[in-house]
């Protein structure tokens, strides 16, 4: 934080008027990079906190960091009710209010969103996730 004595009132505005050349310079200069990476610049530390917040702010993706994925011709069933259930005793354990969590349907679709390789099938008529075993099964 700069101290109040050392600060310089509306030195944006100066910086523009008085240092135009510099400043358009720097705006080339940085959209150059931007263009050559093809992305923003973001810091280890921003992608760690992020991810932290995804967990904190999205149950299910945390709760898919708990569950064993397996794929493949011998990958595991499991019936969507009973993930369901297990997702919702782990997410209360873990603090979240059960009024805010997603009903069984949407949390079937995020399953599905945040690890593609799950999928969902439907044999006999009852919902069952596809390459989805709980770690403690």
């Amino acid at each position: 934080m700069i101290p109040d004595h050392e600060r310089v009132d509306a030195i944006g505005q100066r910086i523009a008027i008085e240092e135009a050349d510099l400043l358009l310079d720097w705006a080339v200069q940085g959209a150059t990079r931007l263009i050559r990476r093809g992305r923003y610049e973001e810091p280890e530390t921003c992608r760690a906190v992020l991810a932290h917040w995804c967990l904190g702010a999205d149950p299910i993706q945390g709760w898919l960091d708990t569950v064993i994925i397996e794929t493949g011709e011998y990958a595991s069933r499991l019936l969507t009710r009973d993930a369901f259930a297990a997702f919702r005793e782990w997410a209360t354990g873990e603090g979240y209010r059960g009024d805010t969590l997603p009903a069984v349907n949407t949390f079937a679709q995020r399953v599905i969103a945040h690890r593609p390789e799950v999928r969902l099938i439907r044999p006999g008529n009852k919902s069952t996730l596809l390459g989805l075993r709980l770690a403690a099964l």
